[in-house]
């Protein structure tokens, strides 16, 4: 007759050890690699040119040849756009619309609105919206 506690205690720590399986389990799959920077919902966003069919290798370059920074670009690595930009911003010693730093640049609005964002996180570039213009001025720091 003393056996029936033990058999409701040991049930019970079974289904709260089931409980907090299935809560970690959730919780691990709920953040996908790729979802980091996606904080809108839906599809994660590609850069321009990234991989369409599950055939293509992410992180590879494409098979077209030509321009370095572009080809980097399209691979979502905007190390060799920030070089670029940096360049322009200095030899004009102003701030610029990022429109002006497009056409100076010719790069892509994508290519340089993602080079700006990792330059403004680590405060290479200054990025302050401009409501008369309707865009951003930036300016090297």
């Amino acid at each position: 007759m003393a056996i029936w506690p033990i058999v409701l205690i040991l049930g019970l720590l079974a289904v709260i050890v089931l409980v907090v399986v299935v809560v970690v389990l959730l919780r691990r799959n709920r953040q996908q690699p790729g979802d980091r920077w996606n904080t809108a919902g839906g599809q994660p966003l590609a850069p321009p040119g990234a991989p369409v069919s599950a055939s293509q290798i992410p992180g590879q370059p494409q098979p077209s040849s030509g321009d370095p920074v572009r080809q980097a670009a399209q691979m979502g690595d905007y190390l060799y756009c920030e070089d670029t930009i940096l360049e322009v911003l200095h030899q004009k010693g102003r701030p610029m619309t990022q429109k002006e730093v497009r056409e100076d640049t010719g790069l892509t609005e994508q290519e340089v609105a993602g080079a700006l964002a990792f330059m403004e996180e680590r405060a290479m570039v200054k990025r302050t919206w401009d409501r008369g213009q309707s865009t951003y001025v930036v300016e090297a720091t």
